[in-house]
């Protein structure tokens, strides 16, 4: 009986100590100390906590390995090789310190250096932007411009076409005129005459002017410009020898041999009745044709003998 009596204590002696040893907690499968179905063996990364296990999920930023893949991926959500510390997007994996500053209409700080786009001297697809003082579209022609992912109050303008960034009227969608300045109203470089899209109004036909008497071929169909240049000096085409400058309009009619029509008048010597009396010669009739003319004839003055008439009034 003492025997049964001691196998009964040393039973619940074993039944105390393992009560002791059971914390409440059910200790699941052999080797899982956390009960969460996975042993270190199989991938468990902290066997102390259920929480954890491979097929736990990720809990962004709480320090822990939650799914025990070794990635760390709750130092970097978005997988881009730096941690949320750094990252000023840990949601976008083109975001971060390693990424090209790009311009864009959201403004983006892809770099993560603190400032975008056009405060940002590193990026790229920027492009030049030029003053436009004149409001005409067109930016300054003369100015370096600066490098700008988007357009400023300074510099809104992409186009330096504008040769003339004072006056809104010059810029390269203006119509080039004749003008004394001689502007380059169009910017292409060229003006008036020289440019081929001048309007004709406000041109003008000038003509040669071969004897430089400062009148022009009338047997030229002449050129229409903007100003006289040296192949077509003459405003006008009254000249009717230009080979001869004591021929033209202002010029005097005189008789002479050849009958020449000084004065391009289109009558020559006696049918001009503005010829030169002075190098006329007075004729007296002679109705007897001996010679002698009239002695009582006043006398008519004439270039070239008319017929019936002499230059002695003797008769």
């Amino acid at each position: 009986m003492l025997g049964s009596l001691s196998s009964k204590l040393v039973c619940l002696a074993l039944v105390a100590i393992l009560a002791a040893c059971d914390d409440g907690k059910d200790t699941g499968a052999a080797g899982d100390a956390d009960g969460d179905g996975f042993t270190t063996e199989q991938g468990d990364c902290d066997d102390g906590n259920a929480s954890v296990s491979p097929a736990a999920s990720e809990v962004p930023y709480d320090g822990i390995d939650n799914d025990c893949d070794g990635l760390d991926d709750d130092d970097d959500l978005d997988g881009d090789g730096y941690p949320f510390n750094v990252d000023c997007d840990d949601d976008d994996p083109d975001v971060n310190p390693g990424a090209l500053e790009v311009c864009d209409i959201e403004d983006a700080d892809e770099d993560c250096n603190g400032v975008a786009d056009n405060d940002d001297p590193g990026a790229a697809g920027k492009e030049t932007h030029y003053p436009d003082e004149d409001g005409d579209g067109y930016g300054d022609k003369y100015d370096a411009g600066q490098e700008l992912c988007d357009a400023t109050s300074d510099h809104p303008i992409t186009d330096n076409g504008d040769c003339n960034d004072d006056e809104e009227e010059i810029n390269p969608d203006a119509q080039e005129e004749c003008d004394a300045d001689d502007i380059d109203e169009d910017c292409n470089d060229y003006a008036d005459d020289n440019d081929s899209g001048t309007l004709d109004a406000g041109k003008v036909i000038y003509y040669p002017d071969e004897d430089k008497d400062g009148f022009g071929d009338e047997n030229s169909s002449g050129n229409l410009l903007c100003d006289p240049s040296d192949n077509f000096p003459a405003a006008n085409d009254e000249d009717c020898d230009d080979d001869d400058a004591s021929i033209n309009p202002d010029a005097t009619e005189i008789c002479d041999e050849d009958q020449t029509d000084e004065d391009c008048s289109g009558d020559a010597d006696d049918d001009d009745p503005d010829v030169d009396r002075s190098t006329q010669t007075t004729y007296y009739a002679d109705d007897d044709s001996d010679g002698y003319g009239d002695a009582d004839d006043a006398g008519t003055l004439y270039c070239h003998d008319p017929g019936g008439v002499a230059t002695e009034n003797s008769d």
